[in-house]
């Protein structure tokens, strides 16, 4: 998604899939027709299934 120009971090456009994002960052992400933001809220200490994983983010309302 990075690489075709589909993510943002903080509103700017991020070519670098190795983009170093911090607590708080804000991601746009396009999914298909979709646009989806979400806020950063910690990170992993080890990998895990996705059910941790989602809950480290929270999506934004945008309206």
């Amino acid at each position: 998604m990075v690489t075709r120009g589909k993510v943002r971090v903080n509103a700017r456009l991020t070519k670098k899939p190795a983009a170093a994002l911090h607590v708080g960052d804000v991601l746009t992400l396009v999914q298909g027709r979709e646009v989806r933001v979400v806020r950063v809220l910690g990170f992993p200490e080890r990998r895990g299934p996705a059910s941790e994983a989602a809950r480290l983010f929270e999506d934004v309302n945008l309206g």
